[in-house]
């Protein structure tokens, strides 16, 4: 695989005398994560920080997404705080990496509280966010929580997608508030979105 093709590469750079550098090490790195090789790209995260390489917000982001392929939701959070003490400051691709990790481990409440997290270091939310925050809800039985989230995305300026929708609907429906869910319906009909088939199947068990 592609990571197995870079680590090898970091061997040839070293036996050719040639010491890696951020670049290559944060490219063995997401190559490590995106093959589902966690541990391999935390391994060399260990190892640029024993060489006093200057471990940037990529190399960060290349760790904790490999924190999503191996569910562990502390290893994520653990290295994003290891990022603040080292003043590596975080961005929405770091957060979204973290909230993976979490919905992952089913840890939903982290989810939240990343996406809270986010609002106070003034990092702007993306619709890969707020998907992950309205399914948290969801799986919360938070339902007019979801719905305020939704509300927050528009004010942004973010659309939300048919799935988007189609999971707020979702929430509100163990809330048995039917009013919300009528507008909201209402809405995703004539912004001409295909509803989910689980979202219609719960629509029709009210």
């Amino acid at each position: 695989g592609e990571w197995n093709k870079a680590l090898s590469l970091l061997k040839e750079m070293r036996l050719a005398g040639h010491e890696p550098n951020v670049i290559s090490y944060s490219a063995a790195m997401s190559a490590c994560a995106k093959g589902g090789e966690w541990n391999k790209a935390l391994e060399l995260l260990k190892e640029m920080k024993i060489l006093g390489l200057n471990v940037d917000v990529v190399c960060y982001n290349a760790a904790i997404g490999a924190c999503g392929g191996a569910k562990d939701s502390e290893m994520a959070l653990s290295l994003l705080e290891q990022m603040r003490k080292e003043k590596v400051f975080p961005n929405v691709v770091t957060f979204n990496a973290a909230i993976n990790a979490c919905d992952k481990a089913q840890e939903w409440n982290k989810i939240l509280l990343l996406l809270d997290d986010m609002k106070r270091h003034s990092i702007r939310p993306d619709i890969v966010s707020y998907n992950f925050a309205i399914e948290a809800c969801e799986k919360l039985k938070q339902g007019h929580r979801a719905l305020n989230l939704l509300q927050d995305m528009r004010r942004m300026g973010l659309a939300p997608e048919a799935s988007t929708i189609s999971t707020t609907l979702i929430a509100l429906t163990n809330m048995n508030d039917l009013k919300p869910i009528l507008q909201l319906w209402t809405e995703m009909m004539n912004l001409r979105l295909d509803p989910s088939q689980e979202c219609v199947s719960r629509l029709l068990q009210l």
